[in-house]
């Protein structure tokens, strides 16, 4: 109950809040050099650190493994040599199939090959099956420096065993 009493009575001493800017008033009012160059150092100062601290933590954050799928799905298509086409196509496939990262299909050569027979994408089967040929079956065995390629050797892909 003392407090409800109060607070009208703090309101009301209207000298109290005059008083509070009396410093931004008259002589009070300058601003000496000092005052400037040392709140001007401060913020330069507060403004560096962060800076350096932001440099440091994205070096850091340089050696950390990321997972971008999209890069890794960029990389693997430039790693395997693939056409724009050949992407979107893999891309198609993802979605067709509902994978939601087109690159796992470089791993699973089961997807692949049942997206050859998809009614979705028939008219894509002989791409889709050059893929997996390209995809799974081309091994690099040695270098021909004469033709400057790698040569290849046909192997079937390796499929783990499921024990359903």
């Amino acid at each position: 109950m003392m407090a409800t009493i109060e607070l009208p009575v703090l309101f009301g001493q209207n000298d109290r809040w005059r008083d509070m800017g009396a410093g931004f008033r008259g002589e009070k009012a300058q601003l000496s050099f000092a005052e400037l160059f040392t709140s001007v150092s401060i913020i330069v100062a507060v403004i560096l650190t962060l800076w350096l601290l932001s440099r440091l933590m994205t070096r850091r954050e340089g050696r950390r493994l990321y997972n971008h799928p999209r890069h890794l799905f960029r990389s693997l298509c430039r790693a395997h040599g693939l056409s724009g086409a050949e992407q979107r196509l893999l891309r198609q496939v993802a979605v067709t199939r509902q994978i939601a990262n087109p690159s796992g299909l470089f791993l699973d050569y089961e997807a692949l090959e049942q997206a050859r027979w998809d009614p979705r994408l028939k008219r894509h089967s002989d791409l889709i099956a050059n893929l997996c040929d390209r995809l799974f079956l081309e091994t690099p065995v040695a270098d021909d420096p004469a033709q400057g390629r790698v040569a290849t050797v046909h192997e079937p892909p390796l499929i783990a065993a499921s024990g359903r």
